[in-house]
């Protein structure tokens, strides 16, 4: 299971890689939810967050380009996979908010109150959480249905002496 998440060297077929993928969004939605619903204090959410994105990108990068290197492409398209990530999901996310019962944030009477920022930025998360969730399986779908479904590189045929 290291080698599948942790290293870009080799090649995985699709089920390998499918296996990957639903590690790598399950993770992200567990941690996503301790996030907003478990850990109370904002900077140490920030700090999980900011740790397990630098994880998560690193497993989504071992996994995406080794099944790249599969279909004969490069391994560095994991970086466009990893950058549409955010814009993708943030999009997926505004659009869904509303029809999942997200509420518009109330405006601050006073945003300078630091307390009353937080708290409104935490009750937007929990709130936006469905949202949240339902991009993140959108995507994983869409992009595991096509990275998946690229076609394997034959391996080369071993020279006969």
């Amino acid at each position: 299971m290291g080698n599948l998440l942790f290293s870009a060297k080799g090649a995985i077929g699709r089920n390998q890689f499918w296996t990957g993928l639903l590690i790598i969004a399950g993770i992200s939605l567990a941690i996503s939810a301790v996030q907003v619903f478990v850990i109370q204090n904002f900077m140490v959410s920030g700090l999980v967050g900011l740790l397990a994105g630098i994880v998560l990108i690193w497993m989504a990068a071992a996994v995406f380009s080794k099944r790249f290197h599969d279909a004969g492409m490069s391994g560095w398209l994991a970086a466009a996979v990893i950058f549409a990530f955010p814009v993708v999901t943030g999009i997926l996310g505004v659009v869904l908010g509303p029809l999942l019962g997200a509420s518009a944030a109330a405006p601050l009477t006073d945003p300078s109150d630091i307390a009353a920022v937080i708290a409104s930025a935490q009750s937007q998360a929990k709130t936006g959480f469905p949202a949240t969730v339902a991009a993140t399986v959108i995507w994983t779908g869409l992009i595991g249905l096509i990275v998946g479904l690229l076609p394997s590189k034959p391996a080369p045929a071993l020279a006969h002496p």
